[in-house]
C-alpha cells in the first residue's frame, strides 16, 4: 500500500469518526503531494459541505470530477451539493450523469427524484422513484 493510499485511509477514517478538520487537514496533505488525487479532492469537498461551506465544497467536487470524469460518488455528490445551493438544474444535470455511468444507483436516484421535486417535476421525479 502507498504513502497516498496509507493517508487517505487515515483521513477516511477520521471523516467516518465526524472529525471533518482533521480529515480535510490530511485530505490537504494528500493533494500537497498529488495534486490531482481525485479521492481527495472529492472528500475535501465533502468534509467542506458538511462543515457548512456549501460552496467551497461545491468546488472542491468539480476539481475531482475533472481529474476523474468516472467518479460516480462525485457526481453523486455533487449533484446533493448543487440542489442545496438551490442550483437545481445543474443538480439534475450532474445527477444525470451518474446514472448514465451507473444506472442502478439507488443514491442517485433518490437524489434525482428530490431535485425533480424542488423543480416541481412531480411526474419525472414519480418515474424516477419508481425506477
Amino acid at each position: 500500500m502507498s504513502t497516498i493510499d496509507q493517508d487517505l485511509s487515515v483521513a477516511v477514517a477520521h471523516h467516518q469518526a465526524g472529525r471533518l478538520e482533521v480529515a480535510a487537514a490530511v485530505y490537504q496533505q494528500i493533494l500537497e503531494i498529488e495534486p490531482g488525487q481525485s479521492d481527495a479532492l472529492h472528500l475535501l469537498g465533502l468534509t467542506h459541505y458538511q462543515s457548512g461551506r456549501s460552496e467551497e465544497g461545491a468546488l472542491w467536487i468539480v476539481r475531482a470530477i475533472a481529474e476523474n470524469p468516472g467518479m460516480v460518488e462525485a457526481l453523486v455528490n455533487l449533484g446533493i451539493v448543487l440542489a442545496d445551493l438551490g442550483r437545481r438544474d445543474e443538480s439534475v444535470a450532474s445527477l444525470r450523469r451518474a446514472l448514465a455511468l451507473d444506472p442502478r444507483h439507488v443514491g442517485a436516484r433518490m437524489a434525482l427524484g428530490n431535485a425533480l421535486m424542488l423543480l416541481e417535476r412531480f411526474d419525472e421525479a414519480l418515474d424516477g422513484y419508481r425506477h
